[in-house]
């Protein structure tokens, strides 16, 4: 599950331009497209967690659990500690994986490295960590969680955000964070373990340009999950949020899978995800992804989610880096293929139509991850495009 961004200042029939800065009227009780998630909607969604899998092996919360339009750290942190209490009613007993994301801090998107302001985040959902995990994430907000054979890597990569005014002073290895996962990923190959990597903000680029990681430190990240053939098999999978929409991309050697939100803010129906793993080498195998259909739950006045459809049915016949690579290609080569995937990242809600120059974006986005490598591919099709 991914930004939940939970409103408590939600209220019906408050007019939405002074709850979250969007006029479009008075909100319903249920939820609006034009806001964050109120209480009732991130309550039924972790329930619905528990009802499709309570037994889950571990969770992954990847980050923004604060509103867009917090007022205070204070009240971002509270939204915290309401999300976790409802994780811990509901999945008492499961591990839970927890990343920062850009909206935990304050002023917004801004942080640094050691930043005083990680162990407010730390004691907010501190039922989550050992005392270890907890010291870890206070001085850097990144840790690693073993379960298993699995050795878990949570990132901090909201550290690195365009949007973040403290990244563009930030040179080398900033909270020597790309040192510690060369560190991790050794151990994890000493142990005979697998490594499955979690952040907030992906690397690459989606469709807005300012909404990405900063240049040097993007590529560094890249550089950092990217091995050697020799040992292509120890990353497992990398797993983010941010985008509020249901994405992929993929590296040279890994594949990068991109949630969609939990939150109902800016049009899109809210998901939550279910991977299934094996058992013996904790490669991934598939997921099934679930939404509530908002308008649908306005209609009816009930919160339902149900399956929207399974990774076997976009044709990924497991969720590796080579079927991912080919997912791609069928979603740029075929019309159909498109237009299901765009339905899809919406969360089935309407949508409006992407502009050939957005799809160009996404086209590399997807497939060059480094700064330079995404900008000869924008320039290339740019190119083909005229001489067309």
């Amino acid at each position: 599950m991914t930004d939940v961004h939970l409103s408590l200042d939600y209220k019906a029939g408050t007019n939405s331009k002074f709850l979250c800065r969007m006029f479009k009227g008075d909100v319903s009780k249920i939820g609006d497209y034009s806001c964050d998630s109120n209480v009732d909607i991130v309550k039924s969604g972790i329930e619905a967690m528990s009802s499709i899998k309570g037994d889950a092996d571990f969770i992954l919360h990847s980050g923004d659990f604060g509103e867009h339009f917090a007022l205070s750290h204070t009240s971002t942190l509270e939204s915290g500690v309401q999300i976790q209490a409802y994780l811990d009613q509901f999945f008492p007993e499961t591990p839970i994986i927890f990343s920062i994301g850009n909206h935990e801090v304050w002023p917004l998107q801004s942080q640094r490295p050691n930043d005083p302001q990680f162990k407010g985040i730390a004691d907010a959902v501190s039922s989550i960590f050992t005392n270890e995990e907890y010291a870890a994430f206070v001085k850097n907000a990144y840790y690693s969680k073993v379960i298993g054979g699995l050795r878990i890597l949570s990132l901090n990569t909201a550290l690195y955000y365009g949007m973040n005014p403290e990244a563009a002073f930030l040179f080398g290895d900033p909270g020597g964070q790309f040192a510690w996962i060369a560190s991790e990923l050794d151990l994890a190959e000493q142990l005979g373990q697998k490594v499955l990597i979690v952040g907030h903000v992906p690397p690459g680029f989606g469709y807005s340009l300012p909404d990405r990681l900063w240049p040097m430190l993007n590529d560094e990240l890249v550089n950092s999950l990217e091995l050697p053939e020799e040992r292509k098999g120890l990353i497992v999978g990398c797993f983010w949020g941010h985008e509020h929409r249901d994405s992929l991309r993929i590296g040279e050697t890994v594949a990068h899978w991109i949630a969609p939100a939990l939150t109902t803010w800016k049009d899109r129906n809210p998901g939550v995800r279910l991977y299934e793993f094996d058992d013996n080498d904790y490669s991934i195998l598939s997921y099934k992804q679930y939404s509530l259909d908002l308008k649908k739950a306005i209609e009816t006045q009930e919160y339902t989610w149900d399956l929207l459809y399974t990774s076997q049915e976009v044709g990924l016949t497991t969720l590796n880096q080579d079927q991912a690579k080919k997912r791609i290609e069928r979603i740029f080569s075929d019309q159909e293929e498109w237009d299901q995937f765009v339905y899809l990242e919406n969360g089935g809600a309407d949508h409006e139509p992407i502009s050939d120059y957005h799809k160009l974006r996404l086209f590399c986005g997807m497939q060059f991850l480094k700064v330079t490598d995404y900008i000869k591919c924008k320039f290339n099709q740019e190119e083909e495009q005229e001489e067309y």
